[in-house]
């Protein structure tokens, strides 16, 4: 039997870490390094944090902040937000990162997943998919343009595993922050 792995995922806005309710509104949480005291001490396996304006506002990761918190963290260390060339990734892993997470970034070029996946190993870039439910299927939602794009999460999905992908991180649009669980369904289409 494969051994589950419990994978935190804090959201930082404007460096304060967030809930996240259907991409659109955040309750805020707290500091960044005290979640990361609290999930040491829980047991976690591996955590991700997210920035989730970098990207739209065009800004670079905050280095300064991550080296912070990966010298305080217990486990592997994947980020995501603002990437968008090596130089970047380059940064992130002298910071103590683990793994890169991209996401709108791709949608423009997949050269950067197939460099950096060459250099650092598959097994370091995630994918992050959002997902948005169209009549009966999962299309992808582009967060920065608040759109939904022609085009299905497995077609996607499958694309980006080509091109050097090692992990897919799914988020249902819908579901976000509902406390409603998983969306199943769009999990069983994609693993299918």
């Amino acid at each position: 039997m494969l051994k589950r792995r419990i994978i935190a995922v804090l959201i930082l806005l404007d460096g304060v870490v967030v809930q996240s309710i259907g991409f659109n509104r955040y309750l805020p949480v707290g500091s960044i390094e005290i979640s990361i005291q609290f999930l040491n001490e829980w047991g976690i396996d591996e955590i991700i944090v997210l920035d989730i304006l970098a990207t739209k506002n065009n800004s670079q990761p905050n280095y300064t902040l991550i080296k912070k918190i990966s010298s305080s963290c217990l486990v592997p260390l994947a980020f995501g937000g603002g990437i968008n060339n090596l130089d970047q990734i380059y940064e992130l892993m002298k910071c103590g990162v683990d793994k890169i997470i991209l996401n709108n970034t791709l949608f423009d070029s997949l050269e950067l997943l197939v460099k950096a996946s060459s250099i650092f190993g598959s097994q370091c870039m995630i994918a992050s998919i959002d997902s948005k439910s169209i009549s009966s299927s999962f299309n992808v939602y582009d967060y920065k343009k608040d759109i939904v794009r022609d085009l299905s999460v497995s077609e996607w999905a499958l694309k980006l595993v080509d091109h050097g992908v090692g992990e897919i991180f799914l988020n249902d649009v819908d579901r976000d922050g509902a406390k409603c669980g998983y969306n199943i369904d769009l999990i069983r289409s994609l693993s299918d």
